[in-house]
This record gives C-alpha cells, structure tokens and sequence, in this order.
C-alpha cells in the first residue's frame, strides 16, 4: 500500500471520529419535544451509542498516534475540485476543510478539522507568543464542571494533543471545535468574521 492511500486512511479516521462526536447533537435536535416515545427511544440509543464511541475513541486514538508515527512528517498534494468559503458561524457538519483565510493570509494543506484547530493554534502563538503560553490558566477555556480545554498535564484529556509546552482536547466535533476558535480569536483580539474556512465542494 503506497503512502498516499495510507494518509487517506489517516484523513478519513480522524473524519469520521469527527461526524460521530457531532452525531448524538444531531439527533437529538431532530427530535420532536413532543414525541415521548421518539424521546425515549432516542435516549435509550444515545446510552449505547456512546458507550460504544468511548470504545471507538481509545482504538481511534491509538492508531491515528500508530500512523502519524509511519507517516511523519505528513504532507499532502492539493487535490483538485471546486471550493467555498465559510465564517466561524456556519455549520461545519458533513464538511471536509482544505485551509483557512485569517484576515487575508491564506494558509494550505488542511484536510481534517483537527489539523485545523492545531493549524490556528500554531498560527496563534506566533502572533502572540505571550497569551499563548497562558491557555492552560485561562479561564475562558474551563468548563463549569472545571473541565480545561488546555493543560500542562496530558492525562486530564480525553485526547490529547500536544501543542508548545502543554495539551490542548481534540476529542471534539467539527462544530464544538468551530466554537472552540471563536473563543480563541476573541481571547487574541482578533475579530472571527476575519476567519474564512476553505472547503472542497464535494
């Protein structure tokens, strides 16, 4: 198997973890309040679903780690096809990124919305080296459960991502991460309608 069908591979891993963290938000907002029967079907679905995508994760998790070792470093070819460009407020369900505009520098050769998010991170902390470092004390990134978006310590993610000296979850939808950027560009002063996410038209 040639490397390019393997970085495929890798791609559509991390896609389709992506559409199944967004899976349970979708369902749930296509049912009708009204609907009990639905309502209690859809309950006792979501309890083995998610117990089945916790399993998914951990092996998810692992062999992503196992092929981005084989891979490294991974660079990919432009592939053709049309494009179009989004804001931070659009719907990022059932869409694949291909790089992202930040207040008119394009930047290429993005194909999941992980390496997206890491891609804005790197960017980030070269424009501002100082409120980078401080992520992890960052309020505005804690949950009120006390849940951290950002950490020093590796093992209080579900999946982490290494980025600069401290971890950042991954473990998130397309759409979660999407709000999780608008935080960020609002943290660094930066207005999110300067963001503008390139994607490949199917």
């Amino acid at each position: 198997m040639k490397k390019e069908e393997i970085r495929n591979i890798y791609n559509s891993i991390i896609d389709i973890h992506q559409k199944l963290l967004s899976f349970p938000k979708d369902i749930i907002s296509s049912i009708d309040p009204q609907d009990i029967e639905g309502l209690e079907k859809t309950v006792k679905f979501l309890k083995i679903f998610n117990n089945n995508l916790e399993d998914f994760t951990e092996a998810t998790k692992k062999i992503i780690e196992n092929l981005k070792e084989y891979l490294s470093p991974i660079t990919e070819p432009e592939p053709p096809g049309t494009y179009v460009v989004l804001s931070l407020y659009d719907n990022f369900t059932f869409k694949k990124p291909s790089g992202f505009i930040l207040e008119g520098i394009t930047y290429k050769g993005i194909y999941t919305w992980k390496s997206w998010y890491i891609k804005v991170l790197e960017v980030l902390k070269e424009r501002n080296t100082e409120k980078f470092i401080n992520l992890p004390e960052e309020k505005l990134f804690t949950s009120r459960r006390g849940k951290s978006l950002f950490t020093r310590k590796k093992n209080e993610l579900r999946v982490a991502e290494r980025v600069n000296g401290f971890y950042t979850e991954v473990n998130l939808s397309a759409n979660d991460l999407r709000k999780v950027v608008i935080k960020l560009m609002k943290y660094f002063s930066i207005n999110p309608d300067d963001m503008k996410i390139i994607i490949k038209r199917n």
